[in-house]
């Protein structure tokens, strides 16, 4: 029961996030934090990190900014992805600051298990009209 609580603050992040991004559920924050879900969701979980470590951190951080330049030209809507990423972690660091304001949520990450992760990412790629890969 306690991994579902933390799963919809998950999720009630996201959404807060895409209802205040130009593109919804295709803006550069909720695309990041999917992004950072479909790429190190196991690593996460398996080594208890944050979602802001798993961004923070160099190698992760690069195989994220990759899942999630993919994910931006799939949906077309962010122009430069690499750019975005930029403002969103690495030089503004926007996603960042929000997550420190919301230390529940960037902890919640650290219990999501691999089912949870698939449904959640399969309900956003939907949203965006997306087909979530088979591994």
């Amino acid at each position: 029961m306690i991994e579902k609580q933390e799963l919809d603050a998950i999720e009630l992040f996201i959404d807060k996030l895409a209802s205040k991004a130009f593109y919804e559920y295709a803006g550069e924050k909720p695309l990041a934090v999917l992004a950072a879900l479909e790429t190190a969701g196991d690593i996460m979980r398996e080594n208890q990190l944050t979602l802001s470590q798993a961004l923070s951190s160099t190698l992760l951080g690069k195989e994220i900014k990759r899942t999630f330049v993919s994910l931006a030209r799939k949906t077309g809507k962010i122009r430069d992805p690499d750019s975005s990423w930029s403002n969103v972690v690495t030089s503004k660091k926007e996603l960042l600051v929000i997550l420190n304001e919301r230390k529940s949520v960037d902890e919640a990450f650290k219990a999501v298990s691999k089912e949870r992760a698939e449904k959640m990412l399969r309900k956003y790629y939907t949203k965006l009209g997306l087909q979530f890969p088979s591994k």
